[in-house]
């Protein structure tokens, strides 16, 4: 596999396979819609599931995320002390892994490809 390999589809939660984006370790699947609209990402690392979110399609107020945030400034609080974020475009990828900042650009692409794989 390639650094980073992806399908053609414009809208990956429409499809009816699973939607792939891989880069080195990491591994993120989204799987299709189910009839509510909802979609499952999925986290795998190492070849190891991790964790998954539920992707669901109507908006949160910021209110929603109230409680939340004013926990996640506790001393013990997971969220500020464990953090993950990627965000991956044609050729690139940016990674905020704790306190760490990785950015990776030029990324090979395979011909006919944009840079991330469908697989079923």
């Amino acid at each position: 596999m390639t650094p980073l390999e992806c399908s053609s589809a414009r809208t990956p939660e429409a499809n009816s396979s699973d939607h792939v984006v891989a880069l080195g370790r990491d591994r993120y699947v989204l799987r299709p819609r189910e009839a509510g609209g909802r979609s499952r990402l999925e986290f795998h690392r190492d070849g190891a599931f991790k964790h998954a979110y539920v992707v669901k399609p109507s908006p949160k107020r910021l209110e929603d995320f109230q409680s939340a945030i004013a926990e996640s400034y506790r001393p013990s609080a997971t969220f500020l002390n464990a953090l993950l974020l990627a965000r991956f475009r044609p050729g690139a990828a940016l990674f905020i892994h704790n306190l760490t900042v990785t950015e990776s650009q030029g990324l090979h692409r395979p011909r006919g490809r944009c840079g991330i794989a469908s697989s079923s």
